[in-house]
């Protein structure tokens, strides 16, 4: 059974699945399935790019504010001869 245009799925994704609600997306077969994981990705992927952009540093953060893998390396010192 391929997936057309006319065929809409109705089931709800916007809080916490539920074990009754993803036995319910089984049951209506395999496109259903594709159809709610692609749907959860993305709002996994609009979620973590949310939180990446409103971590960006700026020039006024304060030093220790940085974390310490994020700091540019420190410049070399000379030895003494």
């Amino acid at each position: 059974m391929a997936t057309t245009q006319a065929q809409k799925f109705t089931f709800d994704l916007t809080g916490p699945l539920t074990e009754e609600q993803a036995a319910h997306i089984y049951a209506l077969g395999r496109e259903a399935v594709i159809y709610a994981l692609m749907i959860l990705s993305d709002r996994v992927i609009s979620e973590v790019s949310r939180q990446a952009e409103n971590s960006i540093m700026t020039p006024s953060t304060p030093s220790d504010m940085v974390p310490v893998y994020e700091k540019p390396a420190a410049p070399k010192r000379r030895i003494k001869p």
